[in-house]
């Protein structure tokens, strides 16, 4: 369960701001990293995007989730900033993951109307964000348990080449295949031992939540702490994003590019867990 969040006035503009230190932080590094150039533009670009975007919307409670995850990214991205010059760092997955997730709560919070000048938009991905990339990915995930990255595979064939509701498949495989996923890294019995856990009401007492397994698996299995945080932030909003965009499509309420790029959001957050822990 997700924590509830009073409404704040000033956190639209706070989240702008914290936007606007991204822009300046990708304006610096991308000096420093030529061969990253389009990477850092493109990551830039959407950073001022939402800046501007978040100046003129109304507050809800969800965007609590962003302000978070946009702290820790700015943490990070400072941090990355100033240890390394040369070394390449994976600076695009956490805001394609966090602007996307904050577009699909603000849909659901603010109603389905756009498009709209008090919503943010969903973004596009990135170009380099291609099945070649998907499929390396679905390897790595072979290597962590056979199935899991047939599974990815899977998402996007439905998504792709069913010709009966292939969104609700796709939905349903992604959501398949990260519950496995985190499963995987975070088992019941260690879960339930450390302090991630709590003791539920009622008969389900000892029953594992999908937010307490995410807490584990990138706690203990992530070692660079600042990566660790920035990861931990990201958990409620994408928890909150994936839960209100299968309601939407329930309603009828997304189309297919929304939930492409909603797809890609949730598996932007599990390539990050994949890249911090080494597979």
């Amino acid at each position: 369960m997700t924590q509830a969040h009073e409404k704040d006035s000033q956190r639209p503009e706070r989240i702008s701001e914290r936007y606007q230190e991204l822009v300046n932080s990708f304006d610096s590094l991308q000096k420093h990293h030529v061969n990253q150039a389009e990477k850092c533009g493109w990551a830039r670009d959407v950073c001022r995007d939402n800046a501007s975007q978040f100046v003129k919307i109304p507050d809800h409670s969800s965007l609590a989730y962003t302000e978070e995850a946009l702290i820790k990214y700015s943490e990070y991205i400072r941090m990355k900033e100033s240890q390394t010059k040369a070394q390449y760092i994976d600076i695009t997955s956490p805001v394609l993951a966090i602007s996307t997730s904050t577009a699909v709560i603000s849909v659901a919070a603010l109603g389905n109307i756009r498009p709209s000048p008090v919503m943010p938009k969903l973004i596009d991905s990135p170009p380099w964000r291609t099945p070649e990339m998907t499929r390396r990915y679905a390897d790595r995930l072979e290597k962590l348990r056979p199935g899991l990255g047939k599974s990815l595979l899977s998402v996007w064939q439905n998504f792709h080449a069913l010709t009966l509701e292939p969104e609700r498949a796709a939905l349903t495989s992604m959501r398949e295949l990260f519950n496995q996923f985190i499963e995987v890294l975070a088992p019941d019995d260690k879960v339930r031992a450390s302090g991630f856990f709590a003791l539920k009401k009622g008969n389900k007492k000892d029953e594992v939540h999908r937010r307490e397994r995410l807490l584990y698996a990138v706690n203990v299995n992530v070692k660079d702490k600042q990566t660790a945080g920035m990861l931990t932030a990201q958990i409620d909003l994408t928890l909150k994003a994936y839960d209100d965009l299968n309601e939407l499509h329930r309603r009828g309420g997304l189309d297919h590019d929304d939930v492409a790029r909603s797809l890609n959001a949730v598996q932007a957050f599990f390539e990050q867990i994949i890249d911090a822990i080494g597979l």
